[in-house]
């Protein structure tokens, strides 16, 4: 099995983790039912994954927290 070598973050990446840490405090506080919050989560994927790995595991975490209902 191949180790995964962190890859140095994308514009899109950075991006992405500045929007997450201005919108989170707007939308109140925090109903995640995992231990690492959603937000701490998707930034630790945005920081060590490629792009669109991290987007699919962060679609998939939010999918299955649902913190939207």
């Amino acid at each position: 099995m191949m180790k995964h070598i962190p890859q140095k973050n994308s514009l899109l990446a950075r991006i992405l983790i500045v929007c997450i840490v201005i919108v989170r405090p707007l939308l109140g506080p925090a109903t995640c039912r995992f231990y690492v919050g959603c937000t701490a989560y998707a930034i630790d994927q945005l920081q060590t994954e490629r792009l669109h790995y991290a987007l699919l595991n962060i679609s998939k975490r939010l999918l299955s927290c649902n913190p939207f209902w």
